[in-house]
């Protein structure tokens, strides 16, 4: 079972929003094996008003960047990405 979230960061530029996107994948990874189940984390960027201009524009950008490879896998956490 998966659980989604969404976060809508406003005048947050992108640069900024990939930073907190990879404090958000850190801190998910620090807290491995101190739950009683995995977690993993996939993380995609949908920038407004490059990539679309509309909120279910940006949302489908953001699904569809989950769909695709890593750009550069981690091969210590396979499943952890940040599109």
């Amino acid at each position: 079972e998966t659980d989604q979230f969404v976060a809508v960061l406003l005048h947050t530029d992108e640069s900024m929003a990939a930073t907190l996107a990879e404090r958000l994948q850190a801190a998910v990874r620090a807290d491995q094996g101190q739950l009683p189940f995995d977690v993993t984390i996939s993380l995609a960027l949908a920038v407004a008003p490059r990539d679309a201009s509309t909120y279910e524009a940006l949302l489908n950008v953001a699904r569809e960047r989950l769909t695709m490879p890593s750009p550069s896998p981690d091969t210590s956490q396979p499943d952890d990405r940040v599109h």
